[in-house]
């Protein structure tokens, strides 16, 4: 027995002791299949997202979370390293500034495949986070993925990101007006005729999922009129878009109240930073604008973040009130006329997994949608086993090459009636 014990104590069986204990914990975390949620019953005839789902490989994929970072904060801990390593490194783009009508000038940073790449890939649209860029390991690491399977990237960068904020302006989830001339004056510019793939990560996944069942909605009356504006007829097709880690419901009483201690607080003082403190000079140029940044903590009744939230969007001159403001932001599920999948994670802190009760009837009544929900993964890109690729990326791009495969086996069929 005593010697036994012995034998525990040295280094190396305190070492498989350890070993042991960890592997025991994370087998809380194994690997666990993707849930996959499309109501094909809603459709009458063939099912093209099915199709699309058995293509792409969502139906059968298995999640196996960082082995040294399970867990949603650690997985937290490993986005911010990267986000490190990456402002430390060279950068993987090429940039275009593009100036909008009301002169605030904005980048949009390229990332280009191998020479010989098929001509006929799409341009995928990247729509960043919140308080991220092009320069984020999100943006970067589907920038990468999207670029090896042959896709032109577009990272926009949205008004106060990359370049100075130069007109009291600004929302962090996005204006489509902006991105309606990004895609006029920099992708079809670069790429004219190719059709275009948004797809935006957290705050960005509210923007594209917005822009998406906006544009469908305005382009198809517009067709269907014979009308529209001329930048309205300018803008690519949009072949299909992706929302990672989405939280649907922009209302002050939606995702951005039912977010986890402490990443309320945290959110709190980067909307703070972001949308007052880097661009207060601008903001301050305004006659309008509200009180002190210190106010936002003090509205009565209002979680931190939340009244941060109303707080900065007062700064900007669009600004008419929160009843519109949420309006406008809000997206239409309903709306979206071409494939679209959502991935979310059921641990996430920041776009509670709480979030998407609200809109899953919504999802399964729309044959277009489906709703991809990793049972680990956190708020981020899902980093895989290793803790080095990420799993999102590679969904994103299989998704792609199955919606561009259904379409081309559709257009086949056309030309044979």
């Amino acid at each position: 027995m005593d010697a036994a014990l012995h034998r525990m104590l040295t280094v190396p069986g305190l070492a498989a002791l350890l070993s042991a204990g960890y592997a025991s914990w994370y087998a809380s975390f194994i690997a666990a299949r993707v849930h996959v949620s499309h109501d094909c019953s809603c459709v009458a005839g063939d099912d093209r997202m099915r199709r699309i789902l058995e293509l792409s490989g969502c139906q059968d994929l298995v999640y196996y979370p960082t082995f040294w970072a399970p867990t949603a904060f650690l997985q937290l801990c490993l986005l911010f390293v990267k986000e490190l390593c990456i402002f430390i490194l060279p950068t993987p783009y090429t940039r275009d500034t593009v100036v909008l009508r009301d002169g605030q000038a904005m980048a949009v940073d390229w990332m280009m495949p191998a020479p010989g790449a098929d001509p006929a890939k799409p341009v995928v649209v990247l729509l960043h986070g919140a308080f991220q860029s092009s320069h984020s390991a999100p943006m970067v690491s589907l920038s990468r993925e999207c670029c090896a399977a042959g896709h032109p990237v577009a990272v926009m960068n949205r008004r106060g990101y990359e370049l100075p904020l130069s007109l009291p302006k600004a929302c962090m989830l996005g204006f489509d007006d902006d991105l309606d001339e990004v895609l006029v004056h920099s992708v079809a510019v670069r790429f004219p005729g190719r059709p275009v793939v948004i797809v935006g990560f957290s705050a960005g996944a509210t923007f594209s999922t917005r822009y998406v069942a906006t544009r469908s909605r305005r382009l198809a009356a517009a067709s269907e009129a014979s009308t529209g504006s001329n930048l309205t007829r300018q803008i690519p097709r949009i072949l299909c878009g992706v929302a990672i880690d989405c939280g649907f419901d922009v209302s002050d009483e939606g995702a951005i109240s039912r977010m986890a201690t402490p990443v309320r607080q945290f959110i709190a003082v980067c909307i703070w930073f972001q949308y007052w403190f880097r661009h207060r000079h601008v903001f301050q140029s305004q006659s309008s604008m509200p009180g002190a940044a210190p106010q936002i903590a003090s509205q009565e009744g209002k979680l931190v973040q939340v009244a941060a939230y109303r707080y900065v969007r007062q700064l900007s001159r669009s600004f008419s009130s929160h009843e519109d403001w949420c309006a406008e932001r809000q997206p239409e599920l309903g709306s979206i006329s071409v494939p679209f999948i959502f991935i979310n994670s059921m641990d996430d802190p920041v776009t509670v997994h709480g979030n998407i009760d609200s809109v899953r009837i919504d999802i399964e009544a729309n044959p277009n949608l489906a709703l991809l929900e990793f049972a680990r993964g956190g708020h981020g890109c899902k980093t895989g086993f290793f803790g080095f690729k990420d799993i999102a990326p590679q969904v994103v791009a299989r998704f792609i090459q199955a919606v561009q495969a259904t379409e081309e086996g559709e257009s086949e069929v056309a030309s044979q009636l």
